[in-house]
């Protein structure tokens, strides 16, 4: 369980994240959709950049 945490770390801090198609936060559709769980009604997609030096 400890490696899962920190690989989403290294992860997260290796890339720069931008939202798809021009997503921007205050457009985000935040609707969630009721199952055995609770998700997301659309699908959150999220493009992963290259940091360059």
């Amino acid at each position: 369980m400890r490696t899962l945490y920190l690989m989403l770390g290294s992860l997260i801090n290796c890339f720069n994240w931008s939202l798809e198609d021009g997503t921007t936060v205050d457009n985000m559709n935040m609707d969630e959709k009721f199952g055995l769980t609770l998700v997301k009604a659309q699908p959150l997609r999220v493009i992963p950049q290259e940091i360059s030096n």
